[in-house]
Formats: structure tokens, C-alpha cells, sequence
């Protein structure tokens, strides 16, 4: 290219002004994970296997973990946040999709498969300041002394008996 300096001298660029970079990116997260308990003599394991799901991509945050015990049992924590949520409903739910506060748990619940049946046995949702600033407002929690048949449960984004991530 052709550059005039300030006293009117014409120079001519055959130099590159620009170069070209290119960034290699991924999401590293951690989606398993074993816990191996032993007595005080390190005999008799007890293995927990924990599998966590980022089941949306609009904010990579884990959905549900699903924790298997040694004893055969499988219990799952589902968590809701602001973009698994449809916009245009809740006034603190949009005004964190509009601030982009995206990691902010809303819901969740857990609930035990024991013979092909989910059961919840606990779940809390947190309500935000609707300002944008990700306070918390009021935290509800689910307490019940006999767990609730998930086919009767209504999560708050979801259909009567549907678990996430299904809609």
C-alpha cells in the first residue's frame, strides 16, 4: 500500500500490517466423577458414581446430577436456571435473561428411582430481586415426610409429571 507521511513523501508498504490468529476453544467441564468410601481399616468400599448433564446450551450449567450408590440406588437433582425458562412470565426471571445472570439456580428438585418409579423427596426454589442484581428474594423448600410420585409433580417449567430436560 501507499502511505504519504505528514511532509508529503510517498512511501510504498509492501509489509504485512496484519496477522491472522486463531484460537482453539472447548468447553472442559466435569461430567463424572466416583467417590470410593472405606472403613478405618480400608476394607469394605462403598463407591458413589455421580454423572452430571449440561442438557442446555444457552448456559452450560449442570441440569441434573444423577448419583448412583454401591447399594444399587439412583438418586438425581434437577436444577432449573433463568434460560430454561420461557421469557415473558416472571418479572425476575426476565430481568436475570436480561442481565444475563444465567447461573443462578431457580429450581430444584431431587427425587430416587427405586423400581422404575421417581419419587421426589425434596426441592427448593429461590425467587430473585427483579433489579437485575441476582439478589435473592425468598427461598421455598419442599419438605414432605412420604416422597410425592413424580406422575403428580409439576416442576415449575414443565408439564404435570414431566422431569427435565424433557419439555
Amino acid at each position: 500500500g501507499i502511505i504519504t507521511s505528514p511532509g508529503g513523501e510517498v512511501n510504498n508498504l509492501n509489509a504485512t500490517l496484519a496477522t491472522v490468529y486463531y484460537t482453539h476453544s472447548c468447553f472442559l467441564y466435569n461430567n463424572s466423577t466416583t467417590e470410593t468410601t472405606y472403613d478405618k481399616n480400608g476394607q469394605h468400599p462403598i463407591s458413589t458414581l455421580i454423572n452430571k448433564y449440561y442438557d442446555n446450551v444457552n448456559h452450560l450449567q449442570p441440569t441434573r446430577t444423577e448419583t448412583y450408590g454401591s447399594d444399587g440406588s439412583e438418586i438425581t437433582t434437577a436444577t432449573s436456571f433463568p434460560n430454561d425458562f420461557a421469557s415473558g412470565g416472571v418479572p425476575f426471571i426476565d430481568s436475570m435473561q436480561a442481565n444475563h445472570l444465567i447461573a443462578f439456580p431457580i429450581e430444584q428438585v431431587v427425587y430416587k428411582q427405586k423400581g422404575g418409579v421417581n419419587n421426589i423427596v425434596s426441592g427448593n426454589i429461590i425467587t430473585y430481586k427483579a433489579d437485575g442484581r441476582g439478589l435473592p428474594d425468598q427461598l421455598s423448600k419442599l419438605e414432605t415426610a412420604s416422597p410425592i410420585l413424580q406422575s403428580t409433580f409439576k416442576f415449575s417449567n414443565r408439564s404435570t409429571g414431566v422431569l427435565p430436560p424433557s419439555s
